[in-house]
């Protein structure tokens, strides 16, 4: 059993999150504006994404079995 639950705003890293004009306040709304963002500036190479927000999708990615080799595109 986890004994931390996260969620799936805890994979971004903080200072990842203050690269957005969308600001997560905690409403429905706010976080499918702020993941959409995210999404679209991490498809576009907008963003240049902090080690510590790699590192937790990696984790993730891991725990589901998922293959990262993505990542070192969004990266470049």
């Amino acid at each position: 059993m986890v004994s931390n639950p996260k969620t799936i705003e805890s994979l971004i890293s903080e200072d990842d999150s203050k690269k957005l004009s969308s600001p997560y306040d905690g409403s429905s709304s706010s976080k499918k504006l702020a993941a959409k963002e995210f999404h679209d500036k991490v498809v576009n190479r907008e963003i240049q994404l902090d080690t510590e927000t790699v590192s937790n999708f990696k984790t993730l990615f891991a725990a589901l079995n998922i293959q990262d080799y993505n990542l070192a595109i969004v990266r470049n």
